[in-house]
């Protein structure tokens, strides 16, 4: 009994030690993080929709265009994004108002509720607090984790309503089962209108109903209520969509078509994983060539993960187990349909992937230490380590503070341009010069549009390798580029990867 007050006061002491550790580590983040690009687009439209009704980017160009993706009538309706996440964004701006910080902390409180949704689907999964715990904790101090809860992004959002489903639906099905696919099945489809990515968690949610109910589920009843929220979700999304159906052709279609690389797993899977490992991931973690020092030392966290996933395959009292054999499946499932369908390989789209290789690595953790398959001073030192890297990554961030130190120089110094009637750059800005203040974000500068900028912005991490796009994409926009800035503008700001242009070489 005392063993087992003992183990219950240590899972207590551990969750609020990781929630503190989570709580500090974001709050530097949102203060400190520098805005970028994604943070301009996903504000505007919720800011247009607070201040004049209107669901549409103010700032973003219609002629902007960057590979498919196309932003034709971006300034009357916003249709290359899911609606919810504006929406929520709305509603949460009526009630602390508008600005960066609120849009960040709004990620925070999504975090908050992804890490208590996990922890009760694995307690339920899995039948094990001890090592629902250790996940949680794991995932709460993930740098990357970390990183998606302090940025303005809808993914987080995203990611703890779908594991709410899985919640839900596992607590609930034994002994309400079409009540459970329901509320389920709700939440999942709000996830989904959030991104389109949850389509994983969704997977994850029929792999459950298939284990648990499958018996159930292919009966008209369960299907028809497992159907009913996202019928109704398209419903409301079509109303919107039919008020300009070419728009939404153009610009979701556009943002869709960007993503696809063709299939390449089923026509040369090789390639396809290769490029998964290396854009994906070893280069994140620290295998790039251009990481040095600390960076590098990311690569500890990548193989912790996995390693413990070998683990529970390799050792069969591991991967016998039936909750972890779900997990195992999770995880393929993710990672496989990442390498299908998401040609870009984007960094940011880890967040759903992180959750499973935190609950691996608890598992092969907490059976380590409780089977002794390793010494317990190997356990505790690797596990010190591991925590280790993943703190001083995120604090390393932290202590750079590209918001005061890059960020907050560039936009004071336009909002004391007293001639910057229309200032072309990239739509973050808006968070400091407004969304309606004659910011226009076009990375081809007016060549489509005609738009002359009193002031170009033109940062390293997004014009500048927009810009060079267009020298194979868009020669004779990157012409024109070259010809405005070599002979209608000078430089009167370059500093810590920004570049300010005025434009007839006039001094400030």
């Amino acid at each position: 009994m005392q063993e087992v007050q003992s183990a219950t006061k240590l899972r207590r002491v551990l969750i609020v030690a990781g929630l503190v550790l989570y709580g500090a580590s974001c709050a530097g983040t949102i203060r400190t993080a520098l805005p970028w690009c994604d943070e301009g687009w996903f504000a505007d439209p919720a800011y247009n929709l607070l201040t004049r009704g209107v669901l549409a980017n103010s700032a973003m160009d219609p002629t902007f265009a960057f590979s498919t993706v196309r932003a034709t009538g971006i300034d009357r309706h916003t249709y290359w994004i899911m609606p919810l996440y504006p929406l929520a964004q709305t509603a949460w701006y009526r009630l602390v108002g508008f600005g960066l910080f609120s849009m960040r902390s709004l990620s925070f409180l999504w975090g908050l509720a992804a890490l208590a949704a996990w922890f009760f689907t694995l307690r339920d999964l899995l039948h094990d607090e001890a090592i629902a715990t250790t996940a949680v904790a794991f995932l709460a101090l993930d740098f990357h984790f970390v990183w998606a809860s302090s940025i303005g992004r809808m993914d987080m959002m995203a990611l703890a309503l779908g594991f709410a489903a899985l919640a839900i639906y596992l607590h609930w099905h034994a002994s309400h089962f079409l009540p459970s696919v329901f509320a389920a099945n709700c939440l999942m489809a709000a996830a989904l209108f959030t991104h389109p990515y949850t389509i994983l968690l969704f997977v994850n949610l029929v792999i459950l109903l298939f284990v648990f109910d499958r018996r159930r589920l292919f009966k008209i009843r369960t299907l028809i209520t497992a159907a009913a929220p996202y019928l109704a979700g398209m419903a409301g999304w079509a109303v919107y969509i039919m008020q300009d159906p070419a728009d939404f052709r153009a610009q979701f279609g556009g943002n869709a078509a960007s993503r696809y690389d063709g299939l390449l797993i089923f026509k040369s899977p090789w390639t396809a994983i290769y490029r998964e490992l290396t854009q994906r991931y070893f280069t994140y973690y620290g295998g790039a060539s251009y990481s040095a020092g600390l960076s590098r030392s990311k690569l500890l966290v990548l193989g912790g993960y996995i390693a413990a996933a070998l683990m529970i395959l390799l050792v069969r009292r591991l991967h016998s187990n039936p909750g972890y054999k779900i997990l195992l499946v999770f995880t393929f499932s993710n990672c496989l349909l990442f390498a299908a369908f998401d040609g870009k390989r984007l960094w940011t789209y880890l967040l759903y992937i992180v959750p499973m290789f935190s609950a691996l690595l608890a598992v092969a953790a907490v059976n380590c230490w409780r089977e002794k398959l390793l010494p317990r001073k190997f356990l505790a030192a690797a596990g010190i380590l591991f925590l280790a890297v993943q703190f001083a990554t995120t604090w390393s961030r932290i202590s750079h503070d590209d918001y005061g130190r890059k960020f907050l120089p560039v936009t004071r110094f336009l909002a004391r341009a007293a001639d910057a009637k229309l200032v072309m750059g990239p739509s973050e800005l808006g968070f400091q010069l407004g969304f309606h203040s004659g910011l226009v974000d076009d990375t081809r500068l007016g060549c489509r549009s005609g738009k002359q900028a009193d002031y170009i912005v033109i940062d390293d991490l997004g014009y500048a390798p927009a810009i060079a796009y267009l020298g194979r994409a868009d020669p004779e926009c990157y012409r024109y580029i070259q010809d405005e800035l070599g002979h209608r503008y000078n430089t009167v700001y370059a500093a810590a990867g920004y570049r300010i242009y005025r434009a007839y070489r006039q001094a400030f």
